[in-house]
């Protein structure tokens, strides 16, 4: 089944104009009222974000089923323009983003490349989230450790691999984990890339 995202807006306009935007990237379902979205994702569990306009009746209820429920929906929070800014204070904002764990807040009508982006880097942030649970669970299976392929931190086990106070640096994460301490040294590679030198191998004696 293919990936999708769920869109929640009680203005039909709304709904038309996003999926139109966005279908050439992602299946989009629509609806316009709470208990139809939550039958869409029972059935989807493939959902990877869901959009909610500020405007529907009771969005903080179905905000906090969701964070409950499902905890990986990646939410993104929609206000029209025809509401005024006081009702949209930064008090609230921090209140959606800290208390729901919402994504993004923007503003609607927007424009479409506006969209089109956000949801690209969404579906990124869903694709890496899938791919660092794939390997967690091998980890686990396997007994692996799971590393950045860049900086080599070494992400703590069952831990978020999205807060990056989550990672440590190796040296460190074997010294809490398993009692065994580093002493660094340099490699001949390395001597050579970094200070021009060039180390003698030991001669073999022949036996």
């Amino acid at each position: 089944m293919e990936t999708c995202g769920l869109i929640i807006d009680n203005q039909p306009e709304n709904l038309i104009t996003l999926r139109n935007k966005l279908r050439t990237i992602i299946d989009i379902k629509t609806t316009d009222n709470i208990e139809e979205a939550i039958e869409i994702l029972k059935m989807n569990c493939n959902v990877a974000f869901l959009i909610v306009n500020i405007n529907i009746v009771q969005y903080k209820e179905l905000l906090q089923l969701i964070k409950s429920t499902y905890p990986d929906l990646i939410i993104i929070i929609a206000f029209s323009e025809n509401y005024s800014k006081e009702e949209y204070s930064f008090n609230l904002f921090k209140e959606l983003i800290n208390s729901f764990s919402v994504f993004k807040i923007f503003h609607f009508p927007c424009d479409g490349f506006f969209i089109k982006n956000l949801i690209k880097e969404v579906l990124d942030k869903y694709q890496l989230m899938l791919t660092n649970r794939r390997i967690d669970s091998k980890s686990k299976e396997k007994g692996f450790i799971s590393i950045c392929s860049y900086c080599k931190k070494v992400k703590i086990e069952n831990s978020d691999p999205y807060n990056q106070k989550n990672w440590e640096q190796l040296e460190l994460y074997f010294g809490q984990h398993f009692g065994d301490g580093f002493s660094h040294g340099i490699c001949p590679d390395c001597a050579e890339k970094h200070y021009s030198f060039k180390p003698k191998r030991k001669k073999e004696n022949n036996k």
